[in-house]
């Protein structure tokens, strides 16, 4: 859109996505003379990305991968740019198939884990944590019974996830694709 340019900073907005067939996170700002500004970094997988004015995180093949900000308020890098994100950390999971995170009030991130069909924390000794499955879901294996997928956060806890499928058997989602899909209410398990 030829008014992207000027709208994100009119708002003083930037954009962050990702693009998992090409394994690429994309950074999209507003640049000199009114143009675009865009930067563009290679991850395996990339798929989930969530951040604030500090940090980014971004879900990977097998890693979470979170990236500070390391200028210095009112420092600006090649006098354009008020932000730059240099990766800090990573978190090795595996391959669960990271779909989706966010960022927890209290600063935890929580992430939706695709093949073991559950919401996770990162863990210091084990892949994941898990936090919350859907009630469908009799057990926690690595079959991407439901494929879950989607997270909305509401006042920094996870509020709704996607499914595509209300599926309890192995790849059970695939047959149920077009028209099995729902919303959860994490908090009461309701179908909503």
């Amino acid at each position: 859109s030829p008014g992207l340019a000027d709208f994100l900073r009119t708002n003083d907005l930037s954009i962050g996505f990702t693009s998992y067939q090409t394994g690429r996170l994309y950074l999209i700002g507003h640049g000199a003379e009114g143009k675009l500004a865009l930067h563009e970094a290679v991850y395996p997988q990339a798929m989930g990305v969530t951040g604030d004015a500090s940090r980014i995180y971004l879900g990977t093949l097998t890693q979470i991968v979170r990236m500070e900000n390391a200028l210095a308020p009112g420092q600006l890098a090649n006098q354009a740019h008020d932000k730059v994100y240099v990766p800090r950390n990573l978190q090795t999971t595996g391959n669960i198939d990271i779909h989706e995170l966010g960022i927890r009030d209290n600063g935890r991130i929580v992430f939706v884990n695709t093949r073991y069909n559950c919401l996770c924390e990162p863990s210091l000794t084990h892949s994941f944590t898990p936090i919350w499955k859907p009630p469908f879901i009799s057990e926690l294996v690595a079959e991407d019974r439901c494929h879950l997928n989607g997270l909305a956060m509401v006042d920094g806890q996870p509020k709704y996830v996607s499914a595509a499928a209300r599926s309890d058997a192995h790849n059970g989602w695939r047959d149920q694709r077009d028209d099995g899909g729902v919303i959860i209410d994490v908090d009461n398990d309701a179908i909503v």
